[in-house]
């Protein structure tokens, strides 16, 4: 991964996401992650509309456009809720398998994108011309395979998928937003 800047400036390039991106998977991969997102989020925004219908349910003027569209009666006993409660825990109970979904297939991606990264880095440096490692201390190779491998493990991973996760809920809040 070409890295621009000293360390803890390091800024990490297009082509070095897609060559990520790629060992992960690639587009099958990433079609998978995207719905994952989907799902959660979708299930997420559900969940808030569908509590939204049921707190006005109980009021003589449904002003909640999805109690129109449903045409859900109104809440005047527990026995009344069932249907609602029903409801509300089949959304998070799908937006809990979005989330568990997303988070396990990314990191998935990312172990196969480091073992994927590693054996090609590997197979550079163990195929490299002898002057190589006549001119390179031991040191420095060690160094530079820790701190990649360190970097591919953990904080791709963990950078990616908190990086893709607030673009899907700030698509997700301007949508609602903009619905509203």
């Amino acid at each position: 991964f070409k890295v621009e800047g000293g360390m803890g400036s390091e800024k990490l390039g297009l082509r070095s996401m897609v060559v990520w991106v790629r060992a992960m998977g690639g587009w099958p991969w990433l079609f998978f992650e995207i719905a994952f997102f989907l799902i959660e989020r979708c299930s997420y925004v559900a969940s808030d509309v569908w509590l939204s219908a049921w707190t006005t349910a109980g009021e003589a003027n449904q002003s909640a456009p999805v109690s129109r569209l449903l045409d859900l009666g109104p809440v005047k006993s527990a026995d009344d809720s069932l249907g609602y409660i029903q409801a509300y825990m089949a959304l998070i109970a799908v937006n809990g398998f979005g989330a568990f979904a997303r988070t396990t297939w990314f990191a998935h991606g990312g172990a196969q994108a480091a073992e994927v990264l590693f054996y090609r880095l590997l197979h550079g440096v163990v195929r490299s011309p002898m002057a190589f490692f006549d001119t390179t201390p031991v040191g420095r190779l060690t160094s530079r395979f820790s701190y990649d491998t360190e970097i591919l493990d953990s904080l791709l991973v963990t950078k990616g998928l908190t990086c893709m996760a607030s673009l899907f809920w700030l698509a997700s809040g301007l949508s609602v937003v903009l619905a509203i």
